[in-house]
């Protein structure tokens, strides 16, 4: 387990996430197992940069390579056990290829304080967009799914203005089979991107 203000770079190992966690705003403790991690929300907000991310995988043809950032075995977990057992954490996927991140295995968000029912709130940002596998399974509070970058505060409190880079094409895609579960009073999905295209 890693808890601190800011945490410090990690590699990448027996996780869930492919990349390297360094938490920019609010309070983070991160455990790990093979292809699982828990990520608890101390603050109640938060602000993750994962960096480090791996190479772009070969295409199929017709198709955009895009980086295996969620393997499909593996499972991420996102929980708060904040005041009112509620949480909101904003995750920055940054590779330096440009390339699209791909999600096929499982995110799940819970309210820890609350008996583990499904809660919180969580963003996942990549400014070269996001793909959401046909097996890919996210069970969570709300989402938030961009390409479109948004201002933030050093308590992890969010913006409410999303900004594409100039001249960007980056798309949010839902392929075929992936589900998407929000089933809490008042949830909600978004998707923001200068593309999306939704067949979940």
């Amino acid at each position: 387990a890693v808890a601190a203000g800011v945490l410090a770079p990690k590699q990448a190992h027996a996780q869930a996430f492919n990349g390297t966690p360094t938490t920019v705003a609010g309070w983070v403790t991160r455990t790990t197992g093979p292809n699982v991690e828990t990520i608890t929300i101390d603050s109640g907000k938060a602000v993750i940069n994962w960096t480090g991310l791996p190479s772009p995988g070969v295409p199929a043809p017709g198709e955009t390579a895009t980086i295996d950032f969620l393997p499909s075995t593996n499972t991420a977990t996102f929980q708060g056990p904040a005041p009112g057992g509620n949480f909101t954490v904003l995750n920055r996927i940054l590779p330096t290829s440009g390339a699209p991140v791909q999600f096929d295995g499982k995110v799940i968000s819970q309210l820890q304080s609350a008996g583990n029912p499904k809660g919180g709130t969580v963003y996942f940002y990549s400014p070269g967009g996001i793909v959401i596998g046909s097996g890919a399974v996210f069970d969570v509070g709300s989402l938030v799914l961009t390409a479109n970058d948004l201002t933030w505060a050093t308590d992890g409190t969010l913006g409410t203005q999303f900004a594409a880079a100039t001249g960007s094409a980056a798309s949010v895609k839902i392929e075929s089979g992936a589900t998407i579960n929000t089933l809490t009073e008042g949830s909600y999905v978004a998707l923001i991107a200068p593309r999306v295209e939704q067949h979940g």
